[in-house]
């Protein structure tokens, strides 16, 4: 792990182009969400993706979410006073507020996950990073031995958790479209983006 600032901002900006490429490759058609995402493209792909979401995590497009992070903190707080200053499960509090999170300024939709921990966004997107010994198999084949992943079709993300979450994007950004509703959101620069034809390969997915 890379601690240091100075040497963290070579590698990230200065000398970046020694950097960004490894040794990981997934197709769409070896993993249909996960060979889209950005972390396992490569070559002229990659930085042209790179290019088109780079404005999503520009200063001023974090600093547009921070009113739905406020709102969301708050509602943290109301529920915490709701409990009545009872012990919580920190690991519990705080996977349901990042879920909430997660939902309002990446999809643009509200969960409650605090108060309903069964929620379905939340329950797929446990199931999507949760440790388990198949999970572990799967990363480490793709991770480690690609070509060997690549040949028995491994998923890193299961189907119906893929399914899920492009049926959300599908059904807000359609929802988006036909009411003409913005939001300072991820989902809605990507939807700027595949709008002007610069995103791609990532928004075939959706």
């Amino acid at each position: 792990m890379i601690r240091d600032p100075e040497l963290l901002k070579n590698i990230l900006v200065k000398d970046f182009s020694s950097f960004y490429d490894n040794h990981i490759f997934v197709t769409p058609q070896d993993d249909p969400m996960m060979g889209r995402s950005i972390f396992f493209m490569h070559g002229e792909l990659w930085k042209r993706t790179r290019s088109s979401l780079s404005p999503a995590f520009s200063p001023g497009r974090i600093k547009g979410m921070m009113p739905l992070i406020q709102e969301l903190c708050q509602d943290l707080v109301d529920y915490l006073d709701e409990q009545g200053g009872g012990q919580q499960e920190l690991k519990g509090l705080f996977v349901s507020f990042t879920t909430n999170v997660v939902a309002s300024c990446a999809f643009g939709i509200k969960t409650d996950s605090l108060r309903r921990p069964d929620d379905e966004f939340r329950t797929m997107a446990n199931k999507m990073v949760a440790p388990t010994p198949i999970r572990g198999l799967a990363q480490l084949l793709v991770l480690n031995l690609p070509s060997l992943a690549r040949l028995l079709r491994v998923k890193m993300v299961p189907d119906d958790v893929a399914d899920f979450f492009r049926q959300v994007v599908k059904d807000v950004s359609t929802a988006r479209d036909k009411s003409g509703q913005t939001r300072n959101d991820f989902l809605n620069l990507m939807m700027l983006l595949k709008n002007a034809g610069k995103l791609g390969i990532f928004f075939v997915y959706i």
